[in-house]
């Protein structure tokens, strides 16, 4: 079994957060002229959640931002949060609420979408490594051609 990466740890860790806050039991009511506040806490929980599930498949694969990265990352996290409200659904003095998991849903798709375009606009390209000179020696390179006379002095 492997270890896991200090990003797969993060991410752990802020589910485990999400965790203990949906099951507080009740939380103090919000004023009537501030209840979009509750959808930006949503928004902004499962933005960060989203940031963080993305490092951790991207920096668990071997393509770092292939669309199976973004999509794992999105289901996880959209799963967690429909398991959340119905979590919550069982917490004396909480409820359930679509309107959460939408908020929740915005985060995270906000959040991949952000998280891919920082990787593409500031990661740097891998370099491909150059063959030692001894790799070089060992390996037939094809001239210009087409490579005929190449097959026919290994025969």
């Amino acid at each position: 079994m492997r270890k896991p990466t200090p990003q797969q740890l993060a991410a752990l860790g802020w589910a485990l957060l999400i965790f203990v806050l949906s099951s507080i039991p009740k939380l103090p009511t919000i004023p009537a002229g501030f209840r979009a506040i509750d959808k930006v806490a949503h928004f902004v929980e499962y933005f960060i959640f989203g940031i963080l599930l993305a490092g951790a498949f991207a920096h668990s694969s071997e393509h770092r931002m292939a669309r199976r990265t973004m999509f794992s990352a999105g289901f996880l996290g959209l799963t967690y949060a429909i398991l959340d409200e119905i979590h919550q659904k069982f917490v004396p003095g909480r409820f359930a609420a679509a309107e959460d998991v939408v908020a929740d849903a915005l985060g995270l798709g906000v959040s991949l979408v952000v998280y891919h375009w920082w990787h593409q606009r500031y990661s740097r390209p891998t370099a491909i490594p150059k063959p030692s000179s001894d790799e070089a020696l060992r390996s037939p390179q094809l001239g210009p051609s087409t490579g005929g006379e190449h097959a026919a002095n290994m025969r």
